[in-house]
């Protein structure tokens, strides 16, 4: 299980990577998340950001 302050920044760091141009995919797997944890979660930008 991963820590609410490390979660937050993983998040943080993921949404970044995918705001600069990464596949959101890509960028989970960097840090060992799956993308589907990381959309049910409700962690993704809205459309329009990302």
């Amino acid at each position: 299980m991963i820590s609410t302050p490390d979660r937050t920044t993983a998040v943080a760091l993921i949404n970044e990577a995918v705001t600069a141009g990464a596949r959101r995919l890509m960028a989970c797997g960097e840090l060992e998340i799956s993308e589907r944890t990381f959309v049910s979660a409700g962690c993704i930008l809205p459309k329009s950001a990302g």
